[in-house]
């Protein structure tokens, strides 16, 4: 949006450069946080499709926990690095709640996720 906001702005340019779809969109953000993050793309997947498939909202320690245990063995393991790692692989499309629960921003990323 900020292209189209400049002075001299070139409209055509600008409307090439939008994503195409909601997918692409989401993709090229999530790569590009994941870039910025150090969060490996894997990890960053597991932990939106938990949240997005869950039949219940979950809280950061459980996402955590489930982080832990499936991605590092036993004497790696670090509740707090867990949550750390959860704050900063998604960005701006998962909000964690003052109870701890973390949701998701956007529903159309849990229809995008969900298929």
């Amino acid at each position: 949006m900020d292209a189209f906001l400049k002075s001299g702005a070139d409209v055509s340019r600008a409307l090439e450069q939008l994503p195409h779809n909601l997918n692409v969109m989401y993709t090229d953000l999530l790569r590009e946080h994941s870039r910025g993050s150090g969060v490996p793309d894997d990890i960053q997947l597991l932990i939106l499709q938990s949240v997005t498939h869950a039949t219940r909202p979950l809280r950061l320690l459980e996402i955590a926990e489930f982080i832990n245990i499936t991605q590092y063995p036993p004497e790696n393991r670090d509740s707090k690095a867990a949550k750390d790692l959860i704050h900063s692989a998604c960005g701006p499309l998962l909000e964690i709640l003052p109870d701890e629960t973390v949701s998701v921003v956007q529903h159309s990323l849990t229809e995008l996720l969900n298929g």
